[in-house]
């Protein structure tokens, strides 16, 4: 009896014991290393730009909020942050109308929020590089 149940256990064992198989979308070592390196670089890239784009959009929504919430310039902090997240020139005039402080619609920063997060969109659907087959 202990005979026939060996090979039985030996076989259960070995199925186990098999390397779990990758989901076919997802980016395998072994697809990764079959890419290009210019592929490579292309999709590190695309990384890097999605990073900063999605911490720009993220600041920038940070800055519309504040603003809708009648935070105060002249806090140092604040008045750091709103410096440093300040809409380019030619966007402030969306803003000539509205009071300077209290609680404002930035246009110009929700513009350039969308106009952000456009341009992640369109990093993100970048063609990416194809496998080297060769």
């Amino acid at each position: 009896m202990v005979s026939t149940l060996l090979p039985q256990a030996h076989s259960a064992i070995s199925r186990f014991a098999q390397p779990a198989r990758a989901h076919p979308n997802s980016v395998s070592e072994d697809r990764e290393s079959d890419m290009h390196p210019t592929a490579t670089n292309r999709l590190n890239l695309r990384h890097i730009l999605a990073a900063l784009l999605g911490g720009a959009a993220a600041l920038l929504l940070a800055r519309l909020v504040l603003r809708l919430l009648a935070a105060r310039p002249d806090n140092p902090v604040l008045g750091i942050f709103f410096a440093l997240t300040s809409p380019p020139p030619p966007l402030t005039l969306l803003d000539q109308g509205q009071p300077r402080f209290g609680a404002v619609l930035e246009l110009s920063t929700l513009t350039l929020l969308l106009a952000v997060s456009a341009l992640g969109l369109a990093v993100a659907r970048w063609p990416r590089g194809k496998p080297n087959h060769g």
